[in-house]
């Protein structure tokens, strides 16, 4: 159940590049994809159904959420460029260590609590 919950995070996030940024459907669609983001971990320890593929398979909904949202609202948004850059050395440095970890210790690593 939980894995599903974390499943329609993703197609609610995919669906957001879909529709008008900042639109009621784009803020219907966030907001679920955030209350899905919410209550997939806690399902998942209520049921006792907590796994490394629940892990995972959460982590990439969240990396679809993030890059969708940077991808639509970042243009709408009238950011400095440095700021823009250090938006992007963060992104970097997050996925260079996932990389890292998985190379090293041949397992998939995130952290949640």
């Amino acid at each position: 159940m939980a894995n599903l919950i974390t499943v329609f995070r993703i197609i609610s996030s995919l669906l957001l590049l879909l529709v008008p940024t900042f639109s009621f459907g784009f803020n219907l669609l966030y907001l679920f994809a955030g209350f899905t983001d919410m209550m997939d971990g806690a399902v998942a320890r209520k049921r006792n159904t907590v796994s490394e593929f629940g892990s995972a398979l959460d982590t990439i909904a969240d990396f679809v959420f993030l890059g969708v949202c940077f991808w639509k609202i970042l243009p709408e948004l009238e950011l400095p460029f440095f700021l823009l850059v250090w938006i992007g050395l963060i992104a970097v440095i997050k996925l260079t260590s996932g990389i890292i970890c998985c190379s090293m210790k041949k397992i998939y690593i995130a952290v949640h609590s």
